[in-house]
């Protein structure tokens, strides 16, 4: 396994470098990218086609920076100083456990106040300088594509404060037994933390800010949400994230013949989480590997998420009627993680006599939905627009 970026860089080079670079945020980074791409291409798509309008939006010309603005800018900086100046004093723990140190309450004050100075200054003086230089406050047309990077950081914002609220939500007690632990603790990321989250943003902008209906909002997105969860999947894959399956000491059946033993039934040794036993001869970190095989679920869901993405891609020409690639893409993301977490390890919540898991749940709300917005097109042929 790779659990850092190094040791993938070591493995394809030989090179060995420091970097507090986890794998597992290098294929986040890598998802967000290629969602974004995709984004656009379907805001640039729905507009050629006249189903997405442009908007209105206030050209605010070269004025001088509000007092507002100027304490965002300083927050900001207060916060990346505060974490940056740590971390850049302590390296070498930072590179063996970031988590620890971006997750954590600890901090440098001095560095978080210098960096608030130096950011607050700084858009003041960069508005001042550009003061009667340019036009006059007015409002523009903007087409929705072209506000995508800006879009998309809010929903990476948003979709990365519900991936780390959810795992909290399975262990609420600990909210009342001690609250700053609660709040500072990493217990992972959870994947419908983050899409519903960056969902909820997504369609607020989207059609609150740029007008868009909000069936087609929810189109747009559907490709790529597929994509992002399946490049994903494949960063928790490589560096082994604990986000494995069961135990499986089955023998491979003949039919699958042709797939490698290791995606059958894998140990993930030298996965990021440190567990399982120690793997003789091997120094520092990561030097562990699972006592048993495991079902590599995290491989799995990646593959057949992107099986899935270029599905809904190739019809994306095909599917005219706003909605169905929405209701589509939800039922098969729901299909295929109720059916992958029977395989995998997790925390079970049981209502009545029924033991789920919390991804199960939300899965199977995706597959009722997904189920009954198909069946109001199938019911309704010669309807144009999905309404409720």
């Amino acid at each position: 396994m790779f659990p850092t970026l190094p040791h993938l860089i070591y493995y394809f080079t030989g090179l060995r470098v420091a970097l507090p670079v986890q794998t597992f945020g290098v294929f986040v980074a890598l998802a967000f990218w290629l969602s974004y791409l995709a984004f656009k291409s379907e805001f640039r798509r729905k507009e050629r086609q006249g189903l997405i309008l442009p908007f209105r939006e206030k050209n605010r010309g070269n004025r001088a920076a509000s007092l507002r603005e100027v304490l965002l800018y300083a927050v900001c900086g207060f916060l990346i100083g505060y974490k940056a100046v740590y971390a850049f004093a302590g390296y070498s723990r930072f590179v063996q456990y970031p988590a620890d140190t971006i997750f954590s309450m600890k901090g440098s004050i001095t560095g978080g106040l210098a960096c608030a100075l130096l950011a607050g200054l700084y858009i003041y003086a960069s508005r001042r300088a550009l003061q009667g230089t340019g036009s006059m406050e007015k409002e523009i047309d903007v087409y929705p594509h072209e506000r995508t990077d800006r879009l998309l950081l809010w929903c990476a914002s948003f979709g990365f404060a519900g991936s780390l609220l959810f795992p909290k939500l399975e262990n609420l007690s600990g909210l009342f037994r001690d609250p700053l632990a609660f709040l500072t603790t990493f217990e992972g990321l959870a994947f419908y933390g983050g899409f519903i989250f960056g969902a909820a943003i997504f369609l607020y902008i989207t059609t609150r800010r740029m007008g868009i209906q909000l069936i087609d909002a929810m189109d747009v997105g559907s490709p790529g949400m597929m994509l992002a969860y399946g490049v994903g999947r494949m960063g928790c894959h490589l560096s082994g994230d604990g986000d494995w399956g069961l135990v499986n000491n089955n023998e491979k059946p003949g039919w699958l013949g042709w797939l490698p033993d290791w995606a059958w039934a894998f140990n993930y040794p030298h996965n990021a989480e440190g567990r399982g036993l120690t793997i003789d001869g091997c120094i520092g970190d990561y030097c562990t590997v699972l006592p048993d095989p495991v079902y590599p679920t995290s491989l799995y869901e990646s593959l057949l998420c992107i099986l899935l993405f270029g599905l809904l891609w190739s019809l994306r020409y095909r599917l005219r009627r706003p909605g169905l690639m929405f209701f589509l893409f939800i039922l098969l993301n729901g299909l295929e993680r109720f059916f992958m977490e029977f395989i995998k390890l997790n925390k079970l919540t049981c209502i009545g006599n029924t033991c789920l898991s919390q991804a199960q749940y939300i899965a199977l709300v995706f597959i009722i939905t997904g189920i009954a917005g198909l069946a109001w097109f199938v019911l309704n042929p010669r309807r144009g627009r999905f309404t409720a």
